[in-house]
Parts: structure tokens; C-alpha cells; sequence
């Protein structure tokens, strides 16, 4: 699970609206979006805001901080922490979470 490549916004949530049977130019309504806006950010053209990922997932039944990691993303409380802490967040991360 660790070696897992960091997958694109976009792909993640193109995945997730075909798996939920969905239409861009049904989705996109509900997320409070243009169908050409939900392409470019699908295409990887334009960057989603964390609230736009959070809210796609609200539409398309997923766990929205699942799929933020997936992405790679850091949300906001966590980007705090890291700050905050620095050093001391990686080497918890790494002492729980690495095979060594």
C-alpha cells in the first residue's frame, strides 16, 4: 500500500463518476459546476479545490479524504499540522506506518 502512485484529481474522479453511473453533464450541475468546468478538472487541465473534491465525493458516495490521499493532497488541518510540528509528523508517519 505505501508504494501506491499518487493518481491524478482528475482520473480519481473521472473513476468515480463512471463508477456511479453518472453523466459529466449530470454531475456537474449538482456539484454546482459547469459540465465544461468538470472536464477541464477531469482532463487534468484545471486543479479542483479541496472543497470541490469534498463535494464531487458527496455526489458520488465516496469518502472524501480516501480519495484526497489517493490524490495526494494535503487537507488544510492537516497541511496545519505538518507545519506546525514539522519533523515530528514524519517520523511518527514513518515509525507507524514503514516495515523497517
Amino acid at each position: 500500500m505505501g508504494n501506491e502512485k499518487d493518481e491524478s484529481p482528475g482520473a480519481v474522479l473521472r473513476e468515480l463518476r463512471v463508477g456511479c453511473g453518472l453523466g459529466i453533464k449530470s454531475a456537474a450541475p449538482m456539484a454546482g459546476i459547469s459540465y465544461g468546468y468538470l472536464s477541464k478538472i477531469e482532463n487534468d487541465v484545471k486543479q479542483p479545490s479541496l472543497g470541490l473534491i469534498t463535494e464531487l465525493c458527496r455526489i458520488y458516495d465516496a469518502d472524501a479524504d480516501a480519495v484526497i490521499a489517493k490524490t495526494g493532497a494535503l487537507p488544510p488541518d492537516v497541511k496545519e499540522i505538518v507545519k506546525t510540528h514539522g519533523k515530528g509528523v514524519f517520523d511518527l508517519l514513518r515509525s507507524t506506518y514503514t516495515d523497517d
